[in-house]
């Protein structure tokens, strides 16, 4: 079988006014139901009115985020978010981990979440469809190949595809909800309080001495 996660970031390492990075991802088969959950819900946002132009998770409110990530989780699909505290990346003890290497710790991590959560069989194939405005150009083919010999023992194949987020509405999904946990982690905004059944992600909290420890 064939399961897809479609996975979106909000954050960047290089942003001292922020303290996290958020990488989220949402493992389904369904497509066509994530495919009309986010286009029901924007029409309604829209007041009825559809555009090609895609609703960023940045443009619109809180409560409208919370209500993308609201019916997704109503609808049982299944959600993970690395939340990276970026003074990871500050130098400690003459040791710096580097942006590349954060990179691929969490998603190492986010790849972790689903296959503990035994939603995956070693038979299967897993599809992780990115967003190519989340990824550094060129660590795109390092990434693929890192997560093809991290979990070579643990799927039948693993692949990697990156799509612009305007034309994939399930990447859209995965945008709303990394942007709620940022805009909580960061300025404790409202959108978490919104969303009743928040705990239901499944999260991992990077504290800053993790890799260090």
């Amino acid at each position: 079988m064939k399961h897809f996660m479609f996975i979106d970031e909000s954050g960047t390492f290089n942003n001292i006014d922020d303290r996290y990075y958020v990488i989220s991802g949402i493992v389904s088969n369904d497509v066509d139901g994530l495919n009309k959950l986010q286009k029901d819900i924007e029409i309604e946002i829209r007041n009825g009115q559809n555009t090609n132009k895609e609703m960023k998770a940045s443009h619109i409110s809180d409560s409208h985020k919370a209500k993308f990530v609201q019916a997704l989780l109503a609808n049982k699909y299944h959600v993970y978010s690395v939340i990276m505290d970026k003074n990871v990346l500050k130098e400690k003890n003459g040791i710096r981990l580097s942006e590349f290497s954060a990179y691929n710790y969490i998603f190492e991590k986010l790849v972790s979440l689903v296959l503990e959560d035994n939603l995956i069989k070693k038979s299967d194939d897993l599809c992780l469809k990115v967003d190519y405005r989340s990824v550094i150009k060129e660590f795109e083919n390092d990434l693929a190949s890192l997560l093809i010999l991290d979990f070579y023992y643990q799927v039948h194949r693993i692949d990697v595809e990156y799509l612009d987020s305007k034309i994939s509405r399930p990447i859209q999904l995965a945008d709303y909800v990394s942007n709620t946990i940022f805009g909580y982690f960061n300025n404790e905004n409202e959108a978490y309080t919104f969303v009743p059944l928040f705990d239901n992600i499944k999260k991992c909290l990077v504290p800053e001495n993790l890799l260090y420890d």
